[in-house]
């Protein structure tokens, strides 16, 4: 074989290698390029429809800057100084997603349509973030010290005298307490306890910015619109030693912008002191088995009133239920609110009525407030914040001990003793001979409930 053959057939081994690779370097670059071409068309999908449009707020303002994007791809816009935003889609059938710091994220499907308005609603949600505290508002995130809110979403649709009472057990740390059973009063706030002996342990209350003192039972609880409870110590930089017990910031109803709401709230019930709980007492003739026997139990000559204990069958006097009732209790409250072309108005008037359960107890409460605010520019406001009241209390001294309170002396009066004589009228008062060992007269604790009276007529002007 000559050499030139010689030196072809050994190549031949050699072509046939490079050829294969050759091959597998073709294939490589045509899946690089079948991927990259792939990518591209996800990343820049086909324009088919075309969308454009105009977002506003509420009240129809444009609003600049809200985040549009077609449902389910990373295609998207934002609207204009205008409100207004073009956008491309790749299907008639897709999906817009509006969404805006502040307001509800609203998904419109296009259905065929070129044109698509819309208006953002307010996140309330979102709102209720920010908190009012004596030196502002401020988002929850910033601020250091203790704060808690209660909105008027928590508030509403609770059937009570008074503002404290909406507050029972929705706030950690502040202990509200019921101290007395008389109509439209008796709370008592304490924000972390007991905080002093003779100084007081009541909390600083401020309505819409202002400081209060005395008690604010006399505020109409449908005219708040959030509770803010300040409870450590940084309080004090802001109202001094007088928050030294806590704060009680009440912001009251002001109108809604771009809204004119009317709204009537409206309750009424009955009130009772529930057999449950009551202290057990004996009737006339357990009662004079008793003295009876504890006469004979000494060895000393039974009275004749207790000589004969069925007597009194079917005589029984409860002085203590006889001084109780079923006590009827309305409100009655009408909110008018409107703000519109910069004039904020908000009216609330209410009118209370609350019987007490122990008989001639009355508490009435007449209530206005009016919020009006005018903003004469985008920094400068004017406003004016009235709220008259009147109530009307009635309470004769029921609490207390003996001599002094009406239902501590019934519980004590004998059961023998008659609420009623023979012609069926009030008795005076009753007296047992001096052999029984009860040397007084015994007032008739039902007459004296519906006779004294104890009157008071308040006029607030907040």
């Amino acid at each position: 074989m000559k050499k030139s053959q010689r030196d072809y057939v050994r190549c031949i081994p050699h072509c046939a290698l490079f050829r294969r690779e050759n091959n597998h370097l073709k294939l490589m670059l045509v899946l690089v390029f079948v991927a990259t071409s792939i990518q591209v068309l996800a990343a820049k999908p086909f324009a088919a429809f075309n969308v454009s449009g105009r977002v506003s707020d509420e009240t129809g303002q444009p609003l600049p800057g809200v985040n549009i994007l077609e449902k389910g791809t990373t295609n998207g816009t934002t609207t204009d100084s205008n409100g207004a935003y073009q956008m491309a889609v790749s299907d008639e059938n897709s999906t817009l997603v509006f969404s805006f710091i502040g307001y509800t994220t609203q998904e419109i499907p296009i259905g065929n349509r070129a044109v698509i308005d819309i208006k953002l609603a307010p996140d309330t949600q979102s709102l209720t973030e920010v908190v009012v505290v004596g030196y502002g508002s401020q988002l929850k995130k910033e601020i250091t010290g203790s704060v808690q809110t209660v909105t008027a979403k928590d508030l509403k649709d609770l059937p009570v005298s008074q503002v404290t009472q909406k507050l029972q057990g929705r706030l950690a740390g502040v202990q509200i307490n019921q101290a007395t059973g008389k109509p439209g009063q008796g709370m008592n706030v304490r924000i972390r306890g007991q905080l002093s002996v003779t100084g007081g342990s009541d909390p600083l209350f401020v309505v819409d910015g202002f400081p209060i003192t005395g008690n604010i039972g006399s505020i109409n609880p449908d005219e708040i619109e959030d509770i803010t409870i300040l409870k450590d110590a940084s309080s004090t930089s802001l109202y001094g030693s007088r928050a030294a017990n806590g704060v009680v910031l009440i912001t009251t109803k002001k109108g809604r912008i771009g809204q004119t709401n009317v709204s009537f709230n409206t309750f009424a019930g009955f009130q009772q002191v529930p057999m449950k709980g009551r202290i057990q007492m004996m009737d006339a003739v357990e009662f004079a088995q008793f003295k009876k026997e504890s006469y004979e139990d000494a060895g000393q000559p039974v009275p004749d009133v207790f000589q004969d204990p069925s007597q009194y069958e079917g005589k029984n006097n409860d002085w203590y239920d006889a001084l109780l009732r079923t006590a009827p209790i309305q409100s009655y409250n009408l909110t008018v609110a409107s703000n519109r072309d910069k004039v904020s108005t908000a009216l609330i008037a209410g009118v209370f009525n609350q019987q007490g359960v122990v008989l001639n107890n009355e508490y009435q409460r007449y209530s206005l407030r009016m919020n009006s605010e005018y903003e004469i520019s985008d920094k400068v406001s004017l406003g004016f914040n009235i709220a008259p009241s009147y109530v009307f209390d009635n309470t004769p001294r029921t609490d207390g001990d003996r001599g002094t309170g009406i239902l501590f002396n019934a519980l004590h009066t004998w059961p023998i003793m008659p609420i009623y004589d023979e012609n069926g009228e009030l008795t005076l008062f009753n007296r047992f001979p001096g052999n029984t060992g009860n040397i007084f007269a015994y007032a008739n604790w039902v007459r004296s409930a519906e006779e004294l009276v104890n009157e008071t007529k308040t006029i607030n002007l907040l």
